[in-house]
């Protein structure tokens, strides 16, 4: 099982790698509006490749690749 996003870094600041995120490409989705335990999405489109969200986030739940 893949872990998911609980929008909370160990520290307690919510929604880590939406607050870190150069580009605002990693932002928030409502609860319940996509698949359950998923509370953050990303435009690539404006991703750049950075990998902050992947290293802040504290379930590691954003995962850094080449593509399909």
């Amino acid at each position: 099982m893949s872990p998911r996003c609980s929008g909370m870094n160990t520290s307690g600041a919510r929604f880590a790698s939406v607050i870190f995120c150069p580009q605002t490409a990693v932002y928030r989705v409502e609860k319940g509006s996509r698949t359950t335990g998923r509370y953050v999405a990303t435009d690539y489109a404006k991703c750049i490749g950075c990998h902050i969200c992947a290293d802040v986030c504290p379930t590691g739940y954003i995962k850094m690749g080449l593509g399909e």
